[in-house]
């Protein structure tokens, strides 16, 4: 495919795009400038996803390092230069974007995440799987504490998803209702790694004590 061919192909593609991200992101009357960075945003976002293979190291209570069974993660990364990992906390974050353009591709994302989760619902916050992730890590920031946690950030984008579905979205139910065994899993494992001085409160653990 070259030459004229796939110049028109292109451009019906490029068409396609801002069509479909006027309709979903209802952005007329604004300049067009900023119209343009919005759409440089999204497409980085887009372009930031990635899959990612391998086993986490986690640090035990004895000082040790043990290794998760090596797992699958689709996720959106922070930067694919710099930062070419997923990251829990950022994770809720970058699909309340995504959701907004492909609830499906949401949901692969967050289904992955909870697809991590440890028999006891703890999620590792920092995802360094694969070679090529590890080598941008310093040795003593590879290993993930099983005491460490992030404000639930995907609870939010879980929330986005079900506000913007449509009234009857079966693969959204559907979804949700396979997903949330390991939610309530999740919300059990932070009420008590995670609580805070007064009943009901949290405080969010990490490397200070």
């Amino acid at each position: 495919l070259s030459g004229p061919e796939l110049s028109s192909k292109l451009q019906r593609a490029s068409e396609a795009f801002h069509a479909r991200f006027q309709e979903t992101f209802q952005l007329r009357g604004l300049p067009q400038e900023q119209v343009a960075f919005a759409q440089a945003s999204l497409s980085a976002m887009l372009g930031g996803l990635g899959y990612f293979y391998g086993s986490s190291k986690v640090k035990m209570r004895d000082g040790g390092l043990a290794e998760t069974p090596a797992r699958p993660l689709f996720t959106a990364v922070p930067s694919r230069s710099f930062f070419p990992r997923g990251f829990l906390w950022d994770e809720g974050f970058h699909q309340l974007l995504v959701g907004r353009w492909s609830p499906a591709i949401a949901r692969d994302v967050i289904a992955h995440w909870f697809g991590l989760m440890r028999a006891d619902g703890w999620i590792p916050r920092e995802q360094i799987l694969g070679a090529e992730a590890v080598s941008k890590v310093p040795d003593w920031a590879v290993p993930q504490h099983p005491s460490h946690a992030n404000p639930p950030t995907l609870l939010l984008a879980i929330e986005a998803l079900l506000d913007g579905g449509a009234v009857n979205d079966s693969a959204t139910a559907a979804w949700l209702k396979a997903l949330f065994p390991a939610l309530e899993r999740w919300f059990a494992w932070f009420r008590t790694s995670q609580a805070g001085a007064k009943k009901g409160s949290f405080r969010w653990h990490g490397r200070d004590p």
